[in-house]
C-alpha cells in the first residue's frame, strides 16, 4: 500500500504511516511480512522534528535538542537535594510477595517478549524522545512470535494521542501499530511495586521462551539511581529495588537493558546476577537518541532463537551507529556494553582481592598514587562547578556521580599481579562499543566528591546487594586519609581512626621565572603531593569605574584547563599551554562584531572513522536575560587542523546537571560574553580579590548568515595568568595574577 500524503511504501494492515504520520486505516491486526524500512527513514535530526505518532500527526517536537538521558532540567531538582542533603535516605517498602508461576508448562508460549517500562518524564514532556522510540519499535518487523509490549507513564504530558497523561498505558505493539491493552490508575513509575506489576502481567498475557526488560529513562548510577517520574518526584527506584521488582515477580530475564545513563556498573550488574542472564548498558551518560530500535527488532524478528552475545551486538552497535550518524555532533558520543551475569561471582572476587591490595598500600605510602588516579581516571556525569551568576556563591562544586571505569582504574593505580583482576573483569564483558576513551565497558562506584551521600545512599545499597562487610573497608581507609589531609570535608563517611598525615604544601602567592617559561618551586616532598594543575587565563581591564566612583582592576577570565605537570630538575614546576580565544561573528554587511571570552572542556573522544572530537561550552547571555551555555565541538583533522562548529545552546539554570536539551539561534538575537571575572586587589594578591562573578562583556547580534567561529591566539600584551594546583588531599592553592 502507498500512503496518500507522502508517496512511501507501507504495510497493506497499518493503521498510520510511519513515516508522515497519515492516518490510514483502523485496522490493528499483527502484520508478519518483512519492512524494507532502513534507520534513515525516520529522520530525526532535521531541525523541525518528525511528525509521527499512532494515530495521529504530532508536531512541535523539536528534535535537534539533544537531551542527554541523565536527569535533568525539571525533574533534576530533587536528586539535586539527594546528592547534596546528608539527611537524605535510601529507603522503601517493596512488596516481595511473589507470585506463582501461572505459566502452564504445557502453553504455547513465543520466543521472546520484550517489556519497555517507559517512564516518560522530561524526556518526553519537553522532547518528545520516548515517542520517537515508540515509532523506532512501530517501524520494525519482528512477526507474531516476538511480542513488544510497553507500560508508559511519569511524564506531565505524551507528544502523541495514544498514550493517556493521567494514566498508565499497557499497549501492544506491532509492525505499523500501537494498541492499548489496558488502562491504569495514575500511580509512581518510579515504584517498584508498579515495576512488579507491569512484569507480572507481562509474562502471564505474554507468555514466552525468554524475556527482556528494558529500564527507559533518566539514570544516574548507584546514587542517582534509576527513573523520573514528574508526577511522583519523590521517588527513585535505586538499583536493590529493580532486583526486588523483578524477583517478585518471579519471571527471570533473559536480559535487563537500560536505556538510560550511567546504570553500566558493576553494582548494577552483581544486583541483578540471580534474576537475569545479561545486563546491557551505558557507563557514560545515553544522549537523547538512546538505543535504535528499529534495526535490532528488524533482527530478532528474522533471528527469534538468536544467542544473547548475537542481540546484543545488535543493540549495541545500532545505539553506536544511530549516534554517529546524527545531524548534530554533540550527539555522537556513546558507549554500550553487555555484560554476562554469570561472572558476576567471580568479578566480586578479583575486585575485592584488588581493593584489599589497595588499602594495604594506603598504608604503605600508597594515598597519593591512588589519589591521582581517582582524579585522572575515565569518570562519568562530570559536571563543572557552577556559581550564581550575581553573587558569585558557589552553587555546587566540581563533580560527578562517583562512577568510574573499573579497568581504566586498574590501570592507573597499576598495582603489583593486577593482570588476573583485569582478565577476570574482561571475561564479563562480552561486548562493548564506544567512541569515549577510557570506557571499557563496565563502571564501579568509588566516592571521592560526594561524600555526604555515602552514608544515606550508597552504603545501604551496596548492603542490600550483597557487597557490604568487608567490601567497604578500603573505602573507609582511602577516605581516613583524605580527611586527614583536608579540614574542610564534611563527610558522613566512618573512617578506619585518621592517620597523620604530611600536608605542607603552602599557599602559593607568587610565580617565577623558570628560563623562558613561569614556575612555582616546589621540594620533593611538596611536588608528590600534588595531584594536578590547572592554569587560567584572563584578560586584565585597568581603571574600571565602580559605584563608589573609584576604580579597579579586573581579569576577564578567558580560560581554564588541565596541563601536564612537569618539574624542571632544580625543582620548578612548569606547564606548557598556549592561549587562545574563541570570537563568534555574525557577517553583517561588511563588518564583523565579535565576544571573545572563556570556555571549558566538557567531553573529548574519538570517532570510529579515528578523528578526534572535543567539546567546550562558552558562557553567555541571551537577549541580556538568559544565561546559556554556546556548544562548541572541534573536530580535528589532523594534530594541527580542526573545524569548529557552534551546535546550539544550552540553557545555564544553575541546576544539579546542565540542561542538554539544545537549542538553535534565531535571526535577531543577541548574544553576550558572559565571562566570570575577578576585582584584583593591590599586587593582584589572591587573599584580597572578589569571590569571581559573571558581567556581560561585548556582543554580537545573530544576522541572516550562519553564525562563525574564530580561533586564535590572544594578544600578550593584556594577558595574565594564574596557576591552581590541587593537592592529593582536594585542597586548592593558587597562585597570584601574572602579567605577561
Amino acid at each position: 500500500m502507498i500512503c496518500s500524503k507522502c508517496g512511501k511504501e507501507i504495510n497493506d494492515n497499518a493503521t498510520f504511516c510511519p513515516f508522515c504520520g497519515n492516518v490510514v486505516s483502523s485496522t490493528s491486526n499483527k502484520d508478519n511480512s518483512q519492512n524494507d524500512k532502513n534507520k534513515n527513514s525516520i529522520v530525526k535530526w532535521i531541525g523541525i522534528g518528525i511528525a509521527v505518532v499512532f494515530v495521529v500527526i504530532i508536531a512541535g517536537i523539536v528534535i535537534n535538542k539533544g537531551n542527554g538521558k541523565e536527569a535533568s532540567s525539571s525533574t533534576n531538582q530533587q536528586t539535586n537535594n539527594n546528592l547534596n542533603d546528608s539527611s537524605t535516605s535510601y529507603d522503601a517498602t517493596v512488596d516481595t510477595t511473589t507470585v506463582s508461576d501461572a505459566l502452564d508448562s504445557t502453553i504455547t508460549r513465543d520466543a521472546f517478549t520484550i517489556m519497555v517500562y517507559m517512564i516518560g518524564s522530561d524526556l518526553e514532556s519537553e522532547g518528545g524522545y520516548a515517542t520517537d522510540d515508540m515509532v523506532e519499535m512501530i517501524a520494525a518487523s519482528y512477526g507474531d512470535d516476538i511480542n513488544i509490549i510497553v507500560q508508559t507513564g511519569g511524564a506531565l504530558e505524551w507528544q502523541n494521542t495514544t498514550v493517556t497523561n493521567d494514566k498508565l498505558c499497557r499497549i501492544e505493539l506491532s509492525t505499523g501499530d500501537a494498541k492499548v491493552i489496558e488502562s491504569l490508575p495514575q500511580a509512581s513509575m518510579a515504584n517498584p511495586n508498579t515495576l512488579k506489576d507491569f512484569i507480572t502481567w507481562g509474562a502471564v498475557n505474554y507468555p514466552a521462551e525468554r524475556y527482556g526488560l528494558i529500564l527507559w529513562d533518566h539514570g544516574g548510577g548507584l546514587i542517582g539511581g534509576f527513573g523520573r517520574d514528574e508526577n511522583f518526584t519523590e521517588d527513585t527506584l535505586y538499583i536493590p529495588y529493580i532486583t526486588q521488582a523483578i524477583k517478585a515477580s518471579n519471571v527471570h530475564m533473559e536480559f535487563v537493558g537500560y536505556d538510560a545513563c550511567m546504570m553500566g556498573t558493576f553494582e548494577a550488574a552483581y544486583a541483578l546476577k540471580d534474576v537475569s542472564n545479561y545486563l546491557i548498558a551505558s557507563e557514560e551518560s545515553e544522549t537523547g537518541i538512546g538505543w535504535y530500535y528499529t534495526d535490532w527488532l528488524n533482527y530478532l524478528g528474522k533471528n527469534p532463537q538468536c544467542e544473547m552475545e548475537q542481540l546484543g551486538r545488535a543493540i549495541i552497535d545500532g545505539m553506536i551507529d544511530s549516534n554517529e550518524d546524527a545531524f548534530n555532533i554533540y550527539e555522537r558520543t556513546s558507549t554500550l556494553s553487555l555484560i554476562d551475569l554469570s561472572k558476576m561471582d567471580n568479578v566480586y572476587e578479583a575486585w575485592s582481592s584488588y581493593l584489599d591490595k589497595a588499602m594495604i598500600e594506603l598504608d604503605n605510602g600508597g594515598y597519593p598514587l591512588q589519589s591521582r588516579a581517582r582524579t585522572t581516571v575515565r569518570r562519568y556525569g562530570y559536571n563543572p562547578e557552577k556559581r550564581d551568576s550575581v553573587t558569585g556563591e558557589l552553587i555546587s562544586s566540581e563533580y560527578d556521580y562517583e562512577m568510574v571505569d573499573m579497568l581504566d582504574f586498574i590501570s592507573e593505580t597499576a598495582l603489583p599481579n593486577s593482570f588476573d583482576t583485569q582478565n577476570t573483569i574482561r571475561s564479563c564483558i562480552i561486548y562493548n562499543n564506544s567512541n569515549i576513551s577510557g570506557s571499557n565497558g563496565l563502571s564501579v562506584y568509588m566516592p571521592f566528591y560526594l561524600l555526604n551521600c555515602y552514608n544515606g545512599i550508597a552504603s545501604p545499597q551496596l548492603e542490600d546487594i550483597g557487597l557490604g562487610g568487608e567490601y567497604l573497608n578500603y573505602y573507609k581507609k582511602f577516605y581516613s586519609y583524605l580527611v586527614a589531609g583536608n579540614e574542610n570535608i564534611e563527610s558522613d563517611l566512618e573512617t578506619e581512626g585518621v592517620p597523620e598525615v604530611d600536608n605542607t604544601i603552602p599557599l602559593m602567592v607568587s610565580i617565577e621565572k623558570a628560563g623562558d617559561q613561569y614556575g612555582i618551586f616546589f621540594t620533593e616532598d611538596q611536588q608528590n603531593l600534588i595531584s594536578y594543575v590547572q592554569v587560567e587565563y584572563g584578560s586584565v581591564i585597568e581603571n574600571v569605574g565602580d559605584s563608589s566612583g573609584g576604580t579597579h582592576t579586573i581579569v576577564v577570565g578567558l580560560g581554564k584547563d588541565n596541563y601536564p605537570m612537569k618539574f624542571t630538575s632544580d625543582g620548578y614546576l612548569i606547564t606548557d599551554f598556549s592561549v587562545e580565544t574563541i570570537s563568534i561573528y555574525s557577517q553583517n554587511g561588511q563588518s564583523i562584531e565579535s565576544i571573545p571570552g572563556y570556555s571549558y572542556i566538557v567531553d573529548r573522544g574519538t570517532f570510529k572513522d579515528g578523528t578526534t572530537y572535543c567539546t567546550r561550552l562558552f558562557p553567555a547571555l541571551l537577549n541580556d536575560t538568559t544565561e546559556i551555555e554556546i556548544v562548541f565541538v572541534y573536530h580535528y583533522k589532523n594534530e594541527t587542523e580542526c573545524d569548529i562548529d557552534i551546535m546550539g545552546y544550552t540553557i545555564d539554570d544553575g541546576s544539579f546537571l546542565d540542561n542538554r536539551i539544545m537549542y538553535q539561534f534565531n535571526v535577531g538575537d543577541k548574544l553576550s560574553n558572559y565571562a566570570r571575572h575577578y576585582i584584583l586587589g593591590e599586587g593582584y594578591d589572591p587573599g584580597t580579590y572578589s569571590v569571581d562573578k559573571r558581567k556581560a562583556f561585548g556582543s554580537v547580534t545573530v544576522e541572516q548568515e550562519p553564525l562563525q567561529v574564530l580561533h586564535s591566539p590572544y594578544g600578550v600584551e593584556n594577558g595574565c595568568l594564574r596557576y591552581i594546583v590541587t593537592d592529593i588531599y582536594q585542597n586548592n592553592h593558587y597562585t597570584q595574577w601574572m602579567r605577561y
